[in-house]
């Protein structure tokens, strides 16, 4: 199966501009354009906010206090 995937991502490559082949291919180009999207600012602030919770969390469990720089995420 895996075979066969990466030959029709090579014929993809190759013959997707071409008419019968493009309209196979179109479902996933579809698909890939809906889930590769870049984020907007509030579905950063989200992600922003649940990665602070998370460390916040983190560091409770373990027992350090936060601000000591362990477990500090390299900027």
């Amino acid at each position: 199966m895996v075979g066969f995937s990466y030959e029709l991502i090579r014929l993809s490559g190759r013959y997707g501009r071409e008419g019968l082949f493009r309209t196979l291919i179109l479902p996933g180009l579809l698909l890939q354009k809906l889930t590769t999207r870049e984020p907007g600012d509030d579905m950063l602030q989200v992600a922003v906010t649940a990665l602070e919770t998370v460390r916040e969390v983190e560091l409770a469990a373990d027992g350090t206090a936060a601000g000591d720089g362990a477990g500090e995420l390299a900027s």
